[in-house]
């Protein structure tokens, strides 16, 4: 008599061409993020951007709290989220500054966000 093999788990796995992420729970919170409006706070504060191809502050805060959040404490940490293309794909985000770019964030938005947390 054959004997026939038992799987442990009742599921199968196959290949797939969809993105994935293994930072799935990041995608809760930036929908999280999201909803309660704090890209269009952040948007609203400081000036725009001096020429078209500029960033707007959203660009550079949604990575930024993501990365905190991820458990990441440097800016070369935002290559964690840069890197994860499914993660982009889930939360729709474009563009994304280098770690020079955030480094060099306007000054004024870092007041900003000294003041917020006080």
């Amino acid at each position: 008599m054959a004997r026939q093999a038992r799987t442990v788990l009742p599921f199968k796995l196959q290949a797939t061409a969809e993105l994935l992420t293994a930072n799935a729970g990041l995608s809760v919170l930036g929908e999280f993020i999201r909803a309660v409006g704090v890209p269009r706070w952040v948007d609203q504060c400081p000036p725009a951007p001096g020429s078209a191809r500029g960033y707007v502050p959203e660009d550079y805060v949604m990575p930024l709290l993501l990365m905190l959040s991820g458990g990441e404490r440097s800016l070369e940490d935002l290559r964690v989220i840069y890197a994860d293309e499914g993660l982009r794909h889930l939360l729709k985000i474009d563009h994304t500054p280098s770690t020079d770019a955030v480094g060099a964030f306007p000054p004024s938005m870092w007041e900003l966000a000294r003041a917020w947390q006080a």
